[in-house]
């Protein structure tokens, strides 16, 4: 195989490793894109369950609220049981921290939901960066391969034609590595 050949077919190579390189960021970023999405979700799903616990506390309150004044109007002893007002005021703390508690912990959660989605976006823009970097490194060690094949098919070798498998040219490169397709003497 010539020189020429040679050359095309490293462009050529380097043009493919470029383009799997550019499709594996490509995939990785919708990966991460499509993570970043659910995470969004989960963080809406997190509010919307912490505000229906929020809802249900009240709503009890409401009903043990109208069963603590049923139970003072029906049977009051002034000196055996609680005010009636007194009993008001421990459920309405209690449905307050309750309600405190629910929804502190759903706001940590729907946080917590919303970073991994920015880390997520961000993953998958650097993911297309990356495979943007390396598929340019495979095109410029492509294009040095060409530059050199070129430079080799130019140099005359005892008699003409191309140094490509000649032993000095070996020497050269031996302490360069190259991924070029000759005979190693």
């Amino acid at each position: 195989m010539g020189p020429e050949a040679m050359m095309i077919m490293s462009a050529a190579s380097s043009v493919v490793g470029f383009m799997q390189d550019m499709a594996a960021g490509a995939a990785d970023k919708r990966a991460m894109d499509a993570r970043a999405r659910t995470e969004e979700l989960n963080a809406r799903i997190v509010s919307l369950q912490g505000q229906q616990d929020a809802q249900a506390i009240r709503e009890e309150a409401e009903r043990r609220d109208a069963g603590n004044l049923a139970r003072a109007a029906g049977a009051y002893d002034p000196y055996g049981s609680p005010s009636y007002g007194a009993l008001r005021r421990a459920n309405k703390e209690d449905e307050e921290e309750a309600l405190k508690r629910t929804l502190t912990n759903a706001e940590l959660s729907q946080l917590s939901f919303e970073a991994d989605a920015s880390q997520s976006t961000l993953a998958g823009k650097e993911a297309r960066t990356g495979a943007l970097l390396k598929g340019a490194g495979t095109l410029f060690t492509g294009g040095m391969k060409v530059a050199e094949l070129y430079k080799d098919s130019q140099t005359p070798n005892n008699g003409g034609g191309s140094s490509f498998y000649s032993g000095s040219s070996y020497t050269r490169r031996k302490s360069v590595p190259s991924m070029t397709l000759r005979p190693n003497y």
